[in-house]
């Protein structure tokens, strides 16, 4: 299911089903991605989509752009708090370097 949150203009997707590239994940360093609760989920050229977990993420978007060295456009999507600690278990915790076949 996909809706639009009018007032922050922030689509929120249900994430249960992406197959998500470790490479791509990892993009952003356990750090960043515990502290802001975001999770890289698909990179096309410079522009990295990551999912965040709380609306007012958003706000911390140009720092979190300046932390990656202006390397990516940030585009930010809302997903599910529950799904994003599961992936980033995954993802960081288990470390496998491989494609995270997360399906929750």
């Amino acid at each position: 299911m996909n809706c639009r949150y009018p007032h922050f203009d922030t689509p929120y997707i249900d994430i249960q089903n992406y197959y998500l590239d470790s490479k791509v994940v990892n993009l952003i360093p356990i750090g960043i991605a515990g502290y802001y609760q975001i999770i890289a989920i698909e990179k096309i050229c410079n522009i990295l989509t990551v999912g965040i977990t709380n609306l007012e993420t958003k706000i911390y978007i140009p720092t979190i752009e300046k932390q990656l060295d202006n390397k990516y456009l940030i585009i930010p999507i809302l997903i599910n708090k529950s799904d994003w600690e599961e992936i980033f278990q995954s993802a960081y915790i288990h470390d496998n370097n491989e494609e995270i076949n997360w399906i929750g």
